[in-house]
């Protein structure tokens, strides 16, 4: 009995009672938010740990199978490799060029392609890229791909050849001579084919002094080395062959029938 008055609780007791409840639901959430970043952490890392040895694996296999010349099966593993990490272009070249050596050129271009889009300043992978194009008969898109390498590396004669090749075959001589000339000042007066090459651009364009200064010079150079392989005395053959043809053409009947005979001579002792 209240005696007809009005009952209030205490001022303090319900709010007590309300903070009390909102802070354990803090706690409760507190805790269920640790939860799941721990095991968020964990399955991050667990995860990582899977794919760095997924990874390890295939790559191990990928090599393995290349040394052994199992191509597809390394083309597999790389597969397996270039999903598992997207973003390394070291795996989409090293497919890429498994893929060019069982002719399948479209695939290997646009791995290099890639290879290029995660990388876009090294060279090599315009070189491959390039080789491809030029052997598939995409001249112009070859010719840029070996720029954009020389470009990066001026002082790499192998690309300066490649472009000169192309440059020979398209007709454009002189931008050819000019490629061929970069090659024998990098090359700092060493035997290289591109006096083969560079004499012969000049005797098809009439530059018959200049071509036999080159072909002169480069069997200067051969003649200076101590040992000569069996593919450079095919070229100090076609040398003294095509000097002698060069000089017929100047009408120097006796340098050219000295060359020639010169020629006949080293096919016969070198069985060439």
């Amino acid at each position: 009995m209240n005696n007809g008055k009005l009952f209030f609780p205490k001022k303090g007791t319900q709010q007590g009672f309300s903070v009390v409840r909102l802070g354990k639901r803090y706690i409760v959430v507190l805790l269920l938010f640790v939860f799941i970043c721990v095991i968020t952490f964990a399955y991050v890392n667990i995860s990582q740990i899977w794919r760095e040895k997924s990874l390890d694996t295939a790559l191990k296999r990928a090599l393995l199978f290349t040394e052994q010349k199992q191509i597809d099966a390394a083309i597999g593993e790389y597969d397996k490799i270039v999903a598992i990490n997207p973003n390394n272009h070291f795996f989409f070249y090293e497919r890429g060029k498994l893929l060019a050596d069982t002719d399948r050129y479209d695939q290997a271009i646009e791995d290099f392609g890639k290879a290029i889009k995660l990388i876009p300043n090294n060279p090599a992978y315009y070189f491959e890229r390039g080789k491809l194009f030029a052997g598939t008969g995409r001249f112009s898109q070859a010719m840029e791909d070996f720029s954009k390498a020389i470009d990066f590396v001026p002082d790499n004669p192998v690309y300066y050849s490649y472009r000169s090749n192309l440059l020979t075959d398209a007709g454009n001589y002189d931008l050819a001579i000019e490629d061929l000339s970069m090659i024998i000042s990098l090359e700092g007066g060493s035997y290289t084919p591109a006096y083969y090459k560079r004499g012969g651009l000049y005797a098809q364009t009439g530059k018959y002094e200049d071509a036999v200064s080159d072909f002169s010079r480069g069997i200067a150079a051969l003649l200076e080395q101590r040992t000569i392989s069996k593919d450079l005395a095919a070229d100090l053959i076609n040398l003294y062959k095509i000097r002698g043809e060069t000089y017929k053409k100047q009408d120097k009947r006796g340098e050219a029938a000295e060359d020639l005979a010169t020629a006949r001579a080293y096919r016969q002792v070198t069985g060439l």
